[in-house]
Formats: C-alpha cells, sequence, structure tokens
C-alpha cells in the first residue's frame, strides 16, 4: 500500500483452464499513515514544581499510553508531575482514523534529595573562643548553608558555624542540595549572650 496512490480499487483473480472462473474484491486506500510525532517542554522533570504539562502534538485527536505504571496522566496526555512516581516511562501516542499511527516519548521523574543535617552542638556564646567552629555532618554534601535571620556567623559554603562575632538569638539555618533535584532541609542554632 505504501508504493499505492489514494483510491478505491477492484482487484480480479482469474483460473485459466476449460473451467475457467474468476473473483473479485474491492480495496480501498484511503490515506496514508498520520505523523503520530510529539513533544513535551523537556523530558526531564523534578517532584515538587507543582506543574502540570501538556504534549505538543502534530495531529490531535488520538490517544495517549504510559508504561510501566506509576504515571498520572490522562487520554490527552496531560502529566501531572507531583501526583505521578519517580520513574522512567515510555509515552505512546497513538492517532485516531483508519490510518493510525504510533510514536514514543521517553519521560524521567526524579524525587527531590532527601538531605540530613546535624551538628555536634546547637548552641554557642556570642564571647566564645574565635578558634570555636561547628562542622556540619552531611548525608548529601556540595549544597548550600543560609540563615535567618541575619547575624549568624555561617559559611555558606562549607556551613561551618562560629559563634564568635555572631550576634545573640536563634537562627533558621538551612541547606539546600546541589544537583538537578535539590531538596532542603533545617536546624536550629543558637547564640547566647555573654556571660556577665
Amino acid at each position: 500500500p505504501t508504493a499505492s496512490s489514494v483510491n478505491t480499487y477492484t482487484v480480479e483473480y482469474a483460473i485459466s483452464g476449460a473451467c475457467s472462473i474468476t473473483s473479485t474484491f474491492t480495496i480501498a486506500i484511503t490515506g496514508f499513515l498520520a505523523d503520530a510525532s510529539f513533544n513535551y517542554p523537556s523530558n526531564y522533570y523534578c517532584q515538587g514544581s507543582s506543574v502540570s504539562i501538556n504534549p505538543v502534538v502534530t495531529n490531535p485527536g488520538g490517544t495517549f499510553t504510559s508504561n510501566p505504571a506509576g504515571l498520572y496522566s490522562n487520554p490527552t496526555g496531560r502529566i501531572n508531575i507531583d501526583s505521578s512516581s519517580a520513574g522512567t516511562y515510555i509515552i505512546e501516542y497513538s492517532t485516531a482514523g483508519d490510518c493510525s499511527s504510533t510514536s514514543t516519548r521517553s519521560i524521567q521523574i526524579d524525587a527531590p534529595d532527601a538531605p540530613s543535617l546535624s551538628y555536634s552542638s546547637y548552641t554557642g556564646c556570642e564571647n566564645a573562643s574565635p578558634s570555636l567552629n561547628f562542622n556540619p555532618t552531611l548525608n548529601i554534601p556540595g549544597g548550600n548553608f543560609t540563615s535567618s535571620p541575619s547575624g549568624l556567623n555561617l559559611n555558606s559554603t562549607s556551613g561551618i558555624i562560629t559563634p564568635f562575632g555572631s550576634s545573640t538569638g536563634t537562627y533558621t539555618i538551612v541547606y539546600t542540595t546541589p544537583g538537578s533535584c535539590p531538596g532542603a532541609t533545617s536546624v536550629l542554632f543558637e547564640v547566647y549572650p555573654e556571660d556577665d
């Protein structure tokens, strides 16, 4: 059929001989295979983005399926990232009509990192020795540290806390992992005022 033109044809089959017979049937070539190509804005997503994505389809009106189970999507191909399980999925689109065709794309969804952060102590004095430092213990290194409110002597790269030179108060220290699917965790650290 790929080399034939769109049309309706009558095909005749004949058996020759003394008792020759013929038989005919009709075949209709209604069109060419529809273009089933489609795309998503990206093939990689991280949970926690609170987004749903829609496909761009060359010939809309068909249906979408996916494998394995765990992808939260509907027949139009709309995917809810946060409602889906982490994993790699094969998405198939089939066009509608008599000359249906299919195409596939791969989508990867990752869960955010789950970092842990701890210090040997969560308190210090503002008049402590300048050499007294508290080093963090991490399960996923290489990220970034922030603290709020301002006033804590905290190294944003290493996470080392130096109570000396810090203002008194209670601080929230947030650690955010590096990479394509970052996660965050936080601890409290308190700086006490100088003893009388």
